[in-house]
């Protein structure tokens, strides 16, 4: 998870930073996965 808070610090604005991802990423990370290809 340390990741998720190295791109985006407390989710802020709703996963502002995680435009250039993929929309399946952003739901992965949602349900609490940690796959980030």
């Amino acid at each position: 998870m340390s990741f998720i808070h190295a791109r985006v610090p407390c989710g802020s604005g709703r996963y502002r930073g995680w435009r250039h991802f993929s929309r399946r990423h952003i739901s992965n990370i949602e349900m609490g996965k940690s796959t980030i290809d």
